[in-house]
């Protein structure tokens, strides 16, 4: 399901899933499959689902996905564009974290939203 392919279409809206998080950002970030794509984005995405269940993170040292029998449960529409190399957001880890699988799939495949709908719809538009 994690893709290699960068899709680099602006102005369509992709039927997605939210399946993961940044380790070092447990809270503040979320990994999404947008047409077998792996992409990050730093957005508060709270207001589609609430706050995803603690045990979710229970590994996050070493996984940054959910947990394989819950990635299902978050599918969205998507419409993003790609953030330049110039303005990736850089993070510096404050814990130990495992990144090797988490870099392999999403060194600087970051993504910024411009609109997000969660499946069944219901619209939510992010504050610029």
């Amino acid at each position: 399901m994690l893709g290699k392919s960068l899709v680099r279409l602006s102005g369509l809206i992709f039927e997605s899933q939210i399946l993961g998080f940044n380790q070092c950002l447990r809270y503040e970030s979320f990994v999404i499959v947008v047409k077998n794509d792996t992409l990050v984005t730093f957005e508060d995405l709270d207001s589609l689902y609430g706050v995803f269940p603690e045990y979710y993170y229970e590994f996050s040292n070493w996984e940054f996905m959910f947990p394989e029998e819950e990635r299902s449960k978050y599918p969205v529409y998507v419409n993003y564009n790609l953030v330049e190399e110039k303005d990736l957001k850089a993070i510096a880890c404050n814990t130990y974290c495992d990144y090797r699988e988490y870099f392999n799939h999403l060194r600087n495949r970051q993504i910024k939203i411009n609109y997000i709908t969660k499946l069944p719809l219901t619209k939510v538009r992010l504050e610029k």
